[in-house]
């Protein structure tokens, strides 16, 4: 009866590892599932990983449980001959088997560099459809502070908010929580924010963030403009006055590598001067 409940808790919890394991794979960065309120079947990408993570220990738990039940047949498959075959092919095949997977992961060798690069790819079209958050984790600063980080004026960025009947009561609301009673994701709320201050002509003064934020490296020069609402071809224009030919849909490794450079390096370049730049 208990071996039976074992081998049935490993089964279900290795359905549900499963289906987390595939959400975790196609799910956006996290810098960009927080900013757009990522969600796949109704759950949030902070659902998905808290799920993967207690279905996981529950499938080690149990599958440490099923070994220790079976221990006598995984012994016999490693030490004697199995209806008449050698026991040989088998546990060398295996070995051979996870340690092809796991070698070649760390060294990127196919067929792990085309799985990995399609993983790379699916977050990057993510990144593309819903945009990058101005920083990490943008959406849980007061909104007061964003406004001065972006060179905004507080005051104009909750206007913009009010104007597009969104009910703000202060400065230290964060769009997270803005989002949550209004069913809006943030990167929604930001767009709307931006637009409004444009069409007021409010924008305030563009510029680039005195760090690169985490996977800038990633974005391409269209991206980074977009984000920060900075002049793409005026970040192109210093960028070929330092002597570096490079088009708004390269991402920043790409000039970097072809410039032999680094990332923050020609990030500084476009840094330069950023906030006498404008749209």
């Amino acid at each position: 009866m208990f071996k039976r409940f074992v081998s049935l808790t490993l089964f279900w919890s290795a359905i549900i590892l499963f289906m987390s394991s595939i959400v975790l794979f196609i799910e956006p960065h996290g810098r960009v599932a927080y900013w757009a309120d990522w969600r796949f079947l109704g759950l949030t990408k902070t659902n998905w990983d808290d799920l993967h993570i207690c279905s996981g220990t529950l499938f080690l738990v149990a599958s440490l449980i099923h070994i220790y039940l079976n221990w006598p047949l995984i012994t016999a498959y490693l030490t004697r001959k199995v209806q008449g075959a050698s026991k040989a092919p088998v546990v060398w095949g295996s070995i051979l088997l996870v340690s092809f997977i796991t070698i070649g992961t760390y060294f990127n060798i196919p067929p792990m560099k085309q799985f990995l690069q399609l993983n790379q790819a699916i977050k990057e079209a993510h990144t593309k459809r819903y945009g990058n958050p101005p920083f990490g984790h943008a959406e849980l600063v007061p909104i007061s502070k964003l406004a001065r980080f972006l060179g905004i004026d507080s005051h104009d960025f909750i206007n913009a908010l009010r104007k597009a009947g969104i009910k703000v009561e202060s400065g230290k609301q964060s769009l997270k929580d803005i989002g949550k009673a209004t069913g809006m994701s943030p990167a929604r709320l930001f767009d709307m924010v931006m637009q409004g201050l444009r069409e007021a002509g409010r924008e305030g003064t563009p510029h680039l963030p005195e760090m690169p934020p985490p996977g800038t490296g990633r974005m391409t020069l269209a991206d980074v403009a977009r984000t920060y609402h900075v002049s793409q071809e005026v970040l192109l224009q210093r960028l070929k006055k330092a002597g570096i030919e490079a088009s708004a849909n390269q991402t920043m490794k790409e000039i970097a590598s072809s410039a032999g450079l680094t990332s923050p390096e020609i990030y500084d370049i476009i840094k330069k001067d950023s906030n006498s730049t404008r749209r």
